[in-house]
């Protein structure tokens, strides 16, 4: 608890260093060691750590001329903030002894990993996390090898790349947001029959779409040139346009998440550490909850009928 390291650091004005005294209240001296501390621990500007500290030592004189009947009236508090420092105080005294010990990652519930195991955010396979642009037929249709559609396609999707490298940089998190606006700007080509698709998503290159019945795969789900082109890619890069049998692509690959098995024996502890924020927040929820409950006051009226 912050209030009792505050003090345990300030002891007698005789036993503290001159070079590192800011100054003092009654007589304990304000370290600028403590405030530093204060700060860092409580991730506070230099100015209010000070304020911090010179709070909670003027509370303690407070407390402490009280019971003695004496003091410095200088260098009290007023009743109010007096108040909300002992109220601070017991919250965090609360937190720290009574609700974080037993709210530690090592306590995420059983049945929240399962549910979490059910969810593909924590248990896939390996993901390709990626966004692009695909010229294709106006019409839908797969495209005839050697057909004019191909050159046109490409002329299309290399004008969109140049647009793209002048708008943006690979490190820009606007990336697949500024590769939709450029493929909502380009118009069908209807005297060339070729319009432009986006697509946003996570890919399983390894995804089959049929499988013979002794469980091999039959039909890949992704045609073999696009998963090629894709795998060769590096996270965080546009690759080079390239041409499956659907049409011509402009990719840029946003991330590669590696496969999350069951069968891995890190994966629990793994899914505790990102489980807890969440899980926490929702039991300290319910401990507020429960603690209402528990110091409400409910008044009970008579029916004044007779």
């Amino acid at each position: 608890m912050i209030f009792v390291w505050i003090l345990a650091q300030s002891g007698s004005c005789s036993n503290a260093k001159h070079d590192d005294v800011l100054g003092h209240v009654a007589d304990m001296p304000v370290h600028a060691s403590v405030v530093a501390q204060v700060a860092d621990e409580e991730d506070l500007s230099e100015a209010r750590a000070l304020a911090r500290v010179l709070d909670v030592l003027r509370l303690a004189a407070r407390m402490r001329d009280d019971k003695t009947g004496s003091g410095d009236e200088k260098s009290l508090l007023d009743a109010r903030r007096v108040h909300q420092l002992r109220r601070a105080g017991s919250a965090r005294l609360w937190l720290s002894t009574n609700f974080a010990p037993q709210h530690r990652p090592e306590h995420v519930p059983e049945h929240v990993l399962e549910r979490a195991k059910q969810d593909v955010r924590y248990l896939h396979p390996e993901l390709h996390l990626l966004c692009q642009v695909v010229a294709i037929p106006i019409d839908g249709t797969v495209p005839e090898a050697g057909g004019t559609f191909w050159p046109h396609a490409r002329q299309a999707i290399d004008r969109l790349a140049n647009w793209f490298d002048a708008a943006v940089s690979n490190d820009d998190a606007r990336v697949c947001e500024i590769l939709t606006r450029i493929s909502i700007l380009a118009q069908p080509d209807i005297s060339r029959g070729i319009k432009i698709k986006f697509e946003d998503g996570a890919f399983e290159l390894d995804a089959c779409a049929q499988r013979r019945d002794d469980g091999t795969c039959e039909q890949p789900r992704w045609d073999p040139d696009f998963v090629a082109a894709v795998r060769a890619g590096r996270a965080g890069d546009t690759l080079p346009a390239f041409h499956t049998r659907f049409g011509v692509h402009l990719v840029f690959l946003r991330e590669v998440l590696p496969a999350q098995t069951a069968d891995d024996p890190q994966l629990d502890e793994r899914l505790r550490v990102v489980l807890h924020p969440g899980w926490q927040r929702e039991a300290f929820h319910h401990a507020m909850q429960a603690l209402r409950e528990k110091h409400s006051i409910r008044l009970v009226t008579l029916d004044p009928s007779p």
